[in-house]
This record gives structure tokens, sequence and C-alpha cells, in this order.
């Protein structure tokens, strides 16, 4: 259908028309000024109001010293290094009851965050949740626009703040997670295929693979797809981007694979981290039942020739985070693509709306009746 964003990226429908552009100019003013604000709001939230390195910006934390350690030719996994993340964190070494912070990331990510390595750790614990903040925000705004039909005051002002404070995405911005970014380049990558534009799209792919745990299966079929639906350029794409940025990995630090697996056995051994094992638990079989039909879904998707077979890589999303090691929480940033590919269903109705606000606050109110029942944060991540 024209002016239909699910369909055509070439245009975002107006709740009047149907049709209309979103100028690039406005789009680059929202980022830029969400960045600005962003930026003068955390560095004073941190400076003023939590003096410390926890909790804002933390997680920014082993990125810089890994990334650190890198281009000066040293394994971001040494015990030497997770010391030196421990100092920023605690000011001490961390006990075996407390998170190592680790460099629990593909060495890769280190070429792609090369800039950090150029400011302080202070400026970069401000700047890297600013740039997530700001993603967020320019987010924000393209997922009101996909709203075909015109909302109340109320109704709109309920869903912008239900997007704001999505609890996982909340909490990546304050603490400096990056799946935030692989949601980014998973939705810059669909539109690159839709505009067929696919050495691009393959490009994007690449690099949501900073976060295996949101992004190693899906950009594995999306290569599967482009191969047989004769779009290999998107396979290419895939394949040169990640062929670069392992040849730079390698020649600067060597063969780490081992080292990573290792540094990831750590963090799976974890207190209230999602493991492979969990998959076996009630709500792991239902997770991975629900990924699998989906899945088949979508491969029914592909053999009546849909254009785009949305279910595939929605079960693909969704069987990476049953069976990869995370902090399910932040991971759960993820799940917003679902519900983006839902909007039009939902916003049939306000009944639609109200159940797509429910979801978005289900994170909080979950965590809030584990509270109230004194049941531990580490069985709430596991449950949620």
């Amino acid at each position: 259908m024209k002016g239909n964003p699910l369909t055509s990226p070439n245009s975002l429908p107006n709740t009047n028309t149907g049709h209309w552009t979103v100028s690039k100019r406005a789009i680059l003013l929202i980022f830029l000024s969400a960045f600005i604000l962003g930026f003068l709001f955390l560095g004073w939230l941190k400076f003023s109001v939590a003096p410390n390195y926890w909790p804002i910006g933390v997680d920014v934390y082993p990125l810089w010293v890994g990334t650190q350690a890198f281009w000066s030719h040293q394994s971001p996994y040494s015990p030497e290094i997770d010391l030196q993340t421990q100092a920023y964190v605690y000011g001490r070494p961390a006990t075996p009851e407390e998170d190592s912070f680790g460099f629990y990331y593909p060495a890769y990510v280190a070429v792609i965050l090369a800039p950090l390595s150029l400011i302080t750790v202070e400026l970069a614990a401000i700047l890297w949740p600013s740039f997530m903040w700001a993603i967020w925000v320019t987010s924000i705004a393209a997922i009101t626009l996909l709203m075909p039909k015109r909302l109340s005051p109320l109704l709109w002002a309920l869903v912008i703040f239900s997007l704001l404070l999505y609890r996982p995405f909340l909490l990546s911005v304050l603490n400096g997670q990056y799946g935030i970014i692989v949601v980014g380049c998973l939705i810059l990558s669909w539109l690159m295929i839709q505009r067929e534009r696919d050495f691009i799209a393959g490009v994007f792919l690449a690099l949501a693979t900073i976060k295996p745990s949101l992004a190693m299966i899906p950009v594995a079929l999306a290569v599967v797809w482009s191969l047989f639906t004769g779009r290999a350029r998107v396979a290419l794409g895939v394949v040169c981007s990640l062929g670069v940025l392992l040849l730079v990995s390698f020649t600067m630090i060597g063969w780490w694979i081992p080292e990573f697996i290792q540094q990831l056995g750590e963090y799976s051994r974890n207190l209230g981290n999602w493991t492979g094992k969990d998959i076996f638990t009630l709500p792991g079989l239902i997770w991975l039942i629900a990924s699998a039909i989906l899945i088949g879904l979508g491969y029914y998707e592909y053999r009546i020739g849909r254009k785009f077979p949305y279910n595939l890589f929605l079960g693909g999303i969704l069987i990476n985070l049953a069976i990869t090691p995370h902090t399910l929480e932040y991971d759960l940033v993820i799940l917003v693509l679902p519900l983006l590919f839902l909007m039009p269903v939902l916003s049939k109705s306000v009944l639609g709306y109200t159940f797509f606000i429910v979801l978005l606050w289900a994170p909080w109110i979950s965590w809030l009746f584990f509270t109230m029942a004194d049941i531990s944060i580490e069985t709430w991540w596991k449950a949620i």
C-alpha cells in the first residue's frame, strides 16, 4: 500500500492524508537536540546527584578500558584489564560475589568504538549514554509517526511517556548499555533492504553483531534469506564488513576467539544472568517453542512468496535470546522490534493502543510485584 512505511521506505503516513515525507533535517534536529539535552542532564545527574561511577555510564567502563587495551595491542580479556575496569566501577578489585565487569564482547567491537579511546573515561561515561538516549528519542519520534490513526492528546502522551520510560531502554541509557545500537542497526538494515540497497543493509547487519546475544541468529538468517532470494549483495555486505573487522582485530591482538569464549563462560556464572541451560526451565521452554513457531511461520511466508518474511527474523531474534548468555533485562530492548511490527494491528482501536502501553509497562509492573512479594531480583530476571 502506498504510504505505508512497512511496505514503502520513502514516506511515513500522515494521520490526515496517509502520505508525507519526514524531512531528514527534522530527524537530524531531533537527534542533535536529544543528544545535547541528554548530555547536559546526564552530566548533571552524574556529578551532582550520583558523583560515584555507579550507576551512570557504569557499563561504559569495560568498553573504554577494553578499547584502550586493544589499541595498545593488549588482550581486552585478560585479568589485568578486568582489574582496571573494576578500579573504575568499585574503586577496588571485585569480590567473588560481585560482577567482574569483564570485556564480554567480540574484540572487533574495539574497532568500531575506536573514537572512545580518544577521550577520557569520565567523558565517555556521559557521552555514550547520551548517544543512546538520542537514538532512542529519535526512534520514538519515528515510531509515533508510524501510527496510522490520529490519537487523542491524552492517548498520544501516554504512548510517548510509556516509550520513554520503557524499563530496558531507560536502564540501558543510564548504565551505558548498547543494545539500542543493535536495535538501530537492525532497523536500518531492514530499511535498506526495503530500498534494495542490499550491500549497505549487509554492513548494518554486520555492525549489529557487536552484541551476539541479540543479533547472531537473525543476521545468519538474513544471510541465508538473501542467498535464496537472489539478493546475495546482502550476504556480501555482511561477509566483507565482518571480514574487515576481524582482520583488523586479529592483526592487533592475534587469535582472540578462545579468550572470548572463556570470558563468556565467566559471564554465564554470574548470578542473575540467563544462560543456555535456562532453556530447560518453564519460561525457557515456552520461549523456545514460541520462537520455533515464529520461524516456521516465517518459512511459510517465504514459501508463498512474500517479499520480506518478518516472522522468520522475529523468531530468530527471540531464539537468539533463549540460547545465548545475557542479562535479560537489558536485552529486552530488542522486543521493541516485534512491538513495532505489531503497530499497524494494535493501532486500529483504543483497546489496541492500551494493550501496546501495557506491554511497554510489563517490565516495571512485574518488577514492582516481585519487589512487594520480597522475591529476589535475580529470580525476576529469570522470570521476566
